[in-house]
């Protein structure tokens, strides 16, 4: 797979992909692995995460430690995400565990804290948002509802309205989430 990934890049970027992949490989396989029974698939998500990684790499290879480390996992487990909705209704054989939670990987006490502090932001992000917004966030991003699940739990009529209404709800909080990192630097 690594020849793969280092296909067409400059000796800079075969690099850096190779470092990523040794460095990252075992904790994304973790990651996939809680979301698939199925070492298989699970293989199958920490390949289409690289491909992910290979065309954001500049932006991956500009972060470091906890950032990075942060990073990759949301790919992972936007990829898996997106790997259950395709297939969700074609396959039994896929299961979220709903009790993971990146603190079980195996981090530090710093990595640990750094992911609460990042919890912790987000919780009150969503708590300075109006309820609606809020939820239709979570059940969108976190529980992975599709918009026309989305519009059937809000009552809204046109998919459109919907879609509408989470872009809304999105720029709120990227406005917000901006405004307080802002503040924390």
């Amino acid at each position: 797979m690594l020849i793969l990934l280092t296909q067409n890049l400059s000796d800079d970027e075969k690099e850096k992909i190779t470092q990523i992949y040794y460095e990252y490989r075992k904790l994304m396989m973790a990651i996939a692995l809680k979301y698939f029974k199925d070492s298989t698939k699970a293989e199958d998500v920490v390949q289409e995460s690289f491909f992910k990684i290979r065309k954001n790499l500049t932006i991956i290879s500009s972060l470091t430690g906890n950032k990075q480390r942060a990073y990759i996992v949301y790919i992972v487990k936007s990829v898996s995400i997106d790997y259950l909705r395709k297939n969700s209704r074609q396959s039994k054989n896929v299961s979220i565990d709903e009790t993971f939670d990146i603190e079980s990987a195996d981090y530090s006490p710093y990595n640990e804290l750094y992911l609460k502090e990042i919890r912790l932001n987000i919780s009150r992000i969503l708590l300075e948002l109006d309820e609606r917004d809020a939820n239709v966030l979570i059940g969108k991003f976190y529980y992975g509802y599709t918009t026309k699940e989305l519009c059937e739990m809000f009552e809204v009529e046109s998919q459109n309205t919907m879609l509408s209404i989470i872009h809304r709800a999105r720029k709120k909080f990227i406005k917000l989430l901006s405004e307080s990192e802002d503040t924390n630097e």
